[in-house]
């Protein structure tokens, strides 16, 4: 397993778009049965073209889920606002959010500072499952995965299995955390980022993890 050095976060400029990026670390490839046709989950179990049963793991750190919700516009500079985007890493055992981050952008660059503080907080997972977004298509989250020794899964397109389970926690903060928000909240990146943080650390402090069936604004510590 690679070091977290301080430069294995900081991609090169400018990034280089995947289309097809290589399966890692794909140890296991189900054998298909005559008459039908098998697409590959994060879990490695055989489904049909019209099978779409929820996955789930039991361990956690097995799998990690990571999506992209769109936020609320913040201040730049007093003058004008900027949107921004929720980034989040969850976890698909437990429903631990192992860490979340406001940005002004969804790209590479973005998403990386928010996998490494979860990595840091909760250790590497064993595999992340993602969509097909210009977030997680590029070389160099490729290659940070390899090093990392994580298997990068991409869903199938218009195939958004196992996505509930994230949905549910951007669902929670939509009704839960934005409607809450004052305009000291949103007079910059920073302070969003606080508000945010502010709720996973009161709410760690009784509920130190969601729990399943249930979903509240919980985050790891």
């Amino acid at each position: 397993m690679a070091a977290l050095g301080p430069h294995l976060f900081c991609p090169p400029l400018p990034f280089t778009p995947v289309r097809s990026p290589p399966r890692i670390l794909q140890h296991y490839r189900p054998r298909p049965r005559p008459g039908r046709q098998i697409a590959s989950d994060p879990d490695g179990r055989l489904q049909t073209s019209k099978d779409r049963r929820r996955f789930a793991f039991e361990r956690a750190g097995e799998l990690w889920l990571s999506d992209v919700m769109h936020a609320v516009p913040v201040e730049v500079d007093r003058r004008r606002k900027r949107k921004t985007y929720l980034l989040a890493l969850l976890d698909d055992a437990t429903r631990v959010v192992t860490y979340a981050q406001f940005a002004f952008a969804e790209n590479t660059a973005a998403f990386l500072p928010v996998l490494e503080q979860a990595i840091r907080r909760r250790g590497l997972p064993m595999r992340l499952y993602v969509d097909n977004g210009s977030v997680y298509r590029s070389n160099y989250l490729t290659l940070v995965c390899a090093k990392l020794g994580i298997t990068l899964i991409h869903s199938r397109p218009y195939v958004p299995q196992g996505r509930d389970k994230i949905e549910r926690f951007f669902r929670t903060v939509r009704l839960q955390l934005m409607p809450r928000l004052t305009t000291d909240d949103t007079r910059n990146l920073d302070a969003l980022n606080r508000r945010l943080w502010a709720v996973k650390l009161r709410e760690n402090r009784h509920e130190p993890m969601t729990i399943r069936g249930r979903q509240s604004l919980a985050f790891a510590r």
